[in-house]
């Protein structure tokens, strides 16, 4: 691809433009913003739509013509392409300026710049496709096109545009000026001139010398064409054969999109949820450059429309908790929302919901009381099942807990009631007694075995004595007296 001036260019979009520019469709003239003198014609699709890419054709008319009639010159509509074909004018957009003043074919001065600033406003008002773009010339705007490449643009650092093809009709492609590498060699070439201005300012000898030379230079897609029956100007049949070429370019780039675009379909369908969603969204935001026909670009939309629908669910279930109060699920429903589908609008909406309902004094108290209802729901429901597996101190202990730490809660007071409960068993609360104590003890036993088998039997001293004190009766404390015997 040739180097296509991005930074200029970017910079140029975020300059102030007429705002009549971009919405402008249809044939129209313009002048330069900074050489009012300097006209320039368009045609652009009347369905133009911003969001679609598309190629563009730059053409220089010949000596006596104009923009006017250019910018008209290569609409195929009604053209019979070979083999059922259809190429339509709706496909591109079409620059033409009119140069008729001075030697503006020798375009590696002045001319030269006038090319790169008109392309920098049609660049930074329309939607350009910055890998189809192709220049032509007729005649004269043929060596005006010639010299801008050859001439104008540096040999070592080219900057040229023209990234999808030169289709040159009628040309001089001066001889003396001999092709080199500095292009892409599969940059395509199309060059025609009909018999009847074979020797009108050697038109034809230069034509075929041009392709010879380019081909030489390596570069891989030269096409040649002498039109019998033809004189200076583009007849019929030569239009013909320019619309053919011209498709087989704008299909070849599509072509090769469609190539790179298929794995990365297959890769967003198969990636997890929030890095599948944002590759997809990112693939149908290309998808208006491509064929709607492709079966890539109908995957990728469906896998954008199960995408949509995903989120809308998502979103109206957690809108659904916000509005019956429930807002402690709604804000995790948003926050998980925004998670899954994150770079997305439908990420953005949840993110901006959940920060509305987090940052309102009401909700944000209420949730909060929500969160403690849950919390001691949790924790009481682990308590009866200590119950019901008959761990009465360890469900006393959890009862406990939740009164401790919910007391505000509808579950603290039945928490309270099923310990008071179990409290008044007297026989069960003395076996429970009974059992802490000698859990204790053994805990105590053991600590002071420890320290006996350091070699600190100082600290293993009192440990002993404290047991047996506290906790008589218990075979822990028996063995306690053995140790302090020995």
């Amino acid at each position: 691809m040739l180097h296509t001036r991005p930074v200029l260019w970017s910079f140029l979009c975020l300059c102030a433009i007429p705002s009549t520019w971009a919405a402008q469709t249809g044939h129209f003239k313009l002048t330069l913003k900074d050489d009012p003198g300097q006209e320039y014609w368009m045609k652009v699709p009347g369905d133009y739509k911003p969001e679609r890419k598309y190629p563009l054709l730059f053409s220089i008319h010949g000596s006596g013509g104009n923009g006017q009639h250019f910018a008209t010159m290569w609409n195929p509509d009604g053209t019979a392409l070979d083999g059922g074909r259809k190429l339509s004018g709706s496909e591109y957009i079409v620059v033409a300026p009119t140069f008729n003043h001075g030697n503006w074919t020798r375009s590696e001065q002045a001319t030269g710049k006038k090319i790169d600033a008109i392309l920098d406003e049609v660049f930074a008002a329309y939607s350009i496709d910055t890998s189809s773009v192709y220049l032509n010339g007729f005649s004269a705007g043929g060596a005006c096109a010639w010299t801008y490449l050859w001439l104008y643009q540096d040999r070592k650092a080219p900057k040229s545009p023209f990234t999808g093809g030169v289709f040159l009709t009628g040309a001089n492609c001066w001889s003396m000026i001999v092709p080199d590498k500095r292009y892409p060699l599969d940059l395509p070439w199309f060059i025609e001139v009909g018999d009847g201005e074979w020797n009108l300012a050697n038109l034809g000898p230069d034509g075929v010398t041009a392709e010879a030379n380019l081909k030489k230079a390596g570069y891989r897609s030269v096409v040649f064409h002498k039109m019998e029956g033809q004189g200076h100007s583009i007849g019929p049949k030569a239009k013909k054969l320019i619309f053919e070429w011209l498709y087989d370019q704008l299909h070849r780039v599509e072509r090769a999109r469609l190539a790179e675009f298929k794995p990365k379909v297959d890769a967003a369908a198969k990636a997890a949820d929030a890095q599948r969603f944002a590759e997809v969204f990112k693939l149908t935001e290309d998808a208006p450059n491509l064929p709607a026909d492709a079966p890539e670009v109908k995957q990728a939309l469906e896998l954008r429309a199960k995408i949509d629908a995903e989120a809308r669910t998502a979103l109206e279930g957690a809108e659904a908790q916000a509005k019956q109060g429930q807002h402690a699920a709604a804000i995790a429903a948003f926050r998980e929302t925004s998670k899954r589908f994150q770079g997305l609008p439908a990420g953005q909406q949840a993110q901006e919901r959940m920060n509305a309902l987090v940052n309102d004094p009401a909700i944000k108290a209420g949730v909060a009381k929500q969160e403690a209802e849950a919390s001691a729901e949790a924790a009481i429901a682990q308590a009866r099942k200590f119950e019901a597996d008959k761990a009465y101190l360890r469900a006393l202990e959890a009862y406990d807990k939740v009164v401790q730490a919910y007391p505000d809660t509808a579950h603290a007071k039945s928490a309270a009631e099923a310990a008071a409960k179990i409290r008044a068993d007297k026989t069960l609360m003395a076996s429970l007694e009974s059992k802490a104590n000698e859990r204790d003890a053994v805990r105590k036993l053991k600590t002071a075995k420890n320290y006996l088998a350091n070699g600190l039997k100082d600290q293993a001293r009192p440990v002993l004595e404290d047991l047996i004190q506290n906790h008589a009766g218990t075979e822990a404390a028996e063995e306690a007296k053995r140790l302090l015997k020995s």
